[in-house]
């Protein structure tokens, strides 16, 4: 395994282990290490570790159905519910200042639980997932004796969990590894970050039959003609906000001082002179500067853990007027674990809702049979019909306030024509 002390570790060198000075470019594999003479303490390295007591990860899965034909057609009602149990994970379980906040140890900037090593990158199965979907479905075939094919489907969905994928590489996590808190992982208990709440699906093709009578050169220009249709839109799927100016390590989410809507309230403006072309503002965040440039939390609820600043700032505890560094670090009551919280009123993970999609198909058939060895097909397909542009979220750091002023967004969506001609015989 990479980064299994002592065989492996992995450590950063900085300005502040260069005497604040710049580190020149070295073409030896070891940079600065691999120059110079004499010794130089290493720092901490960073760890991975696998729970020795993993458990195997596992599903329970539930369904009912009621389905109900009516001539020819087919209604259907179905639910399905998936509860994962022991789902895998991973969470940094000595980060700075674990030792102040949980065990009470001195205040120092690297206090953390196991003075040997740094980050402690731990991989485990203690993740924890819900799902419930319900369907409505209509079909018909040959509706009425007319060719015509219908289906329809309806579904509400939720999923729920605190962690949606091992290493946390969607976006309601994207800013940091793993949970927010390594000791509460319900803290992170949320929407998933795949969840679709509402998804609408239909189809139709219809076989014109209404030719199926004639003869010759009509017969073959009017007959075998098939046209189909498809529809699909699903609402959005959940992001979180976070807020990572104040931050040592990772970034807590955000709080607001006063409720913000969870999705677009308004038409999305067009951003593009700011920030490139194709660019627009999905959700307008409240300012976090005033008009100076200065920090101003008029508008944000910040969280002032004593501990921290007391080793930023030389010894003197800030009072919550100051600007406070350590947001997203829990402040506690007593030791192990017991009465931590972060800021009051942090937005849940996947609190908010991105745009949803929807487009729309054609196809156009039309066969040609000459005697029965040789038959002719004409086939066009007419991907996203409408020529409809697609809202989706840009999400590399716009969802933090504190780095910009909007949630950006971008268009995509072109109608694509294909036209083909084939032979069989």
């Amino acid at each position: 395994m990479i980064q299994n002390p002592p065989n492996y570790g992995v450590i950063s060198f900085t300005t502040a282990d260069n005497n604040k000075q710049l580190i020149p470019i070295s073409t030896n594999n070891f940079a600065q290490f691999g120059t110079g003479t004499g010794s130089k303490l290493l720092p901490n390295v960073t760890l991975r570790a696998v729970d020795p007591k993993i458990r195997p990860a596992y599903s329970e899965n539930y369904s009912l159905s009621v389905e109900r034909q009516f001539a020819d057609t087919t209604a259907s009602l179905s639910y399905v519910g998936t509860r994962g149990i022991h789902n895998y994970s991973i969470a940094n379980i000595n980060p700075s200042f674990a030792g102040v906040n949980y065990i009470g140890d001195t205040p120092g900037l690297s206090n953390r639980l196991n003075m040997q090593y740094s980050n402690i990158n731990w991989r485990g199965a203690d993740g924890d997932s819900y799902y419930h979907g319900m369907t409505a479905e209509i079909r018909s075939a040959n509706l009425l004796k007319t060719g015509l094919t219908v289906r329809g489907d309806y579904t509400w969905s939720h999923s729920t969990d605190n962690t949606s994928s091992a290493f946390t590489d969607g976006y309601s996590n994207n800013d940091n590894l793993g949970y927010l808190d390594p000791y509460n992982h319900g803290l992170d208990h949320g929407n998933s970050d795949f969840d679709q709440k509402h998804r609408v699906a239909a189809a139709i093709v219809w076989e014109i039959p209404y030719a199926k009578r004639m003869n010759g050169a009509a017969k073959m220009i009017a007959d075998n003609w098939t046209l189909s249709t498809t529809f699909n839109a699903a609402s959005g799927t959940p992001f979180s906000i976070f807020d990572c100016w104040f931050a040592v390590s990772s970034c807590p989410r955000a709080s607001f001082v006063n409720p913000q809507s969870k999705t677009k309230t308004r038409n999305m403006t067009d951003i593009s002179s700011a920030y490139g072309p194709n660019t627009y503002s999905y959700m307008s965040l409240p300012s976090y500067f005033d008009q100076n440039g200065y920090i101003d939390l008029t508008n944000y609820n910040e969280q002032l853990n004593p501990f921290i600043n007391h080793d930023y700032y030389g010894g003197d505890i800030l009072s919550t007027a100051d600007y406070a560094a350590g947001s997203d670090t829990p402040i506690c009551s007593g030791l192990n674990g017991v009465g931590c919280h972060f800021v009051k009123g942090m937005t849940g993970r996947n609190a908010f809702r991105g745009p949803g999609n929807w487009n729309q198909n054609l196809g156009v058939v039309k066969d040609f049979k000459f005697r029965e060895r040789y038959a002719i097909q004409f086939k066009g397909e007419f991907i996203n019909l409408l020529n409809h542009a697609n809202t989706y979220l840009n999400l590399g750091g716009t969802n933090d306030p504190s780095s910009f002023s909007d949630v950006l967004a971008y268009k995509i969506g072109n109608r694509n024509t294909e036209l083909s001609l084939h032979l069989s015989f």
